[in-house]
């Protein structure tokens, strides 16, 4: 089967090269599992207590603030709605009698401490597989006062300040940190001004037009590594210079492009009363 999609994605086949490249850059597979393992659990953050008492296996999982930020992100979730931070503190798919005060509580008995110690973690192993790894974590940046951290996802890592003496929070060790695979995967992307959009070729008499096979394979190329990186988020760590806690900003690369990446960020405006009119 990964011989016959080799050879698909040769000749030119959209969703078997995708594949390949999803196969690749941990999109799927193995890779992807290594990818999210460091991204699983917050060695700095204090053990929760256990939810039965005396049972140390009871504890509730804990979200690193990078999981956290990738589960509240439209970006790193293709298809699913984002997560907020009350629903990560209380899964919603805890009934009302795990509230001790709610009427359901009152009237049926509280919820098993077993049953809201497995809900809890189905909820957290449910929600982290719908969750696209970054390959890698940005370095701690530090914004200027006048900067919103509400700016688009989108920002321009030119417009931030790299401090490399600040040490905390550590960025995880995740998988290609350190390397230039982004980097590269953005060269590939990117329009390549040297080759021209069409170019003669004379050992092409037959074709019906000016196309050569060097322009059309770098525009495939390039269009795929395009949807790849739709599927890549980028964690920023973004520290303001007055508060002595940061935040993770979740983003994509300006040269992403996936149908789906179009449906998240093109949202239809609400019809005004104009519009009304107009329908009328």
């Amino acid at each position: 089967q990964e011989l016959r999609k080799l050879e698909a994605a040769n000749n030119g086949n959209n969703a078997a090269y995708q594949h390949i490249l999803s196969l690749a850059y941990g999109r799927k597979g193995k890779l992807r599992r290594e990818l999210m393992e460091p991204l699983l659990s917050d060695p700095a953050a204090p053990l929760p207590p256990p939810i039965i008492p005396a049972v140390e296996s009871s504890r509730p999982p804990v979200y690193s603030p990078e999981m956290a930020a990738l589960l509240s992100s439209n970006l790193s979730r293709h298809g699913t709605s984002p997560r907020t931070a009350k629903q990560l503190q209380h899964p919603p798919i805890l009934p009302k009698r795990a509230d001790p005060e709610s009427s359901d509580a009152k009237i049926l008995g509280p919820l098993s401490k077993r049953r809201e110690v497995n809900l809890r973690w189905r909820f957290f192993e449910e929600e982290t597989a719908k969750v696209q790894p970054p390959i890698e974590v940005s370095r701690v940046h530090t914004i200027q006062a006048s900067t919103s951290f509400d700016k688009s996802a989108k920002t321009d890592a030119t417009e931030r300040t790299d401090t490399r003496d600040v040490r905390k929070p550590t960025p995880p060790p995740v998988g290609f940190q350190g390397t230039s695979v982004l980097r590269d995967l953005e060269s590939i992307a990117s329009p390549n001004p040297n080759i021209p959009k069409r170019v003669r070729n004379s050992s092409f008499p037959n074709l019906t037009n000016d196309t050569s096979p060097i322009s059309t394979v770098n525009h495939f190329i390039r269009r795929q590594h395009r949807k790849l990186l739709g599927k890549i988020p980028i964690l920023t760590y973004l520290k303001h210079p007055n508060s002595p806690v940061g935040k993770y900003q979740v983003s994509l690369s300006p040269l992403a492009r996936s149908d789906s990446l179009v449906a998240l960020t093109s949202a239809v405006p609400m019809a005004d009363e104009a519009d009304l009119a107009w329908l009328r």
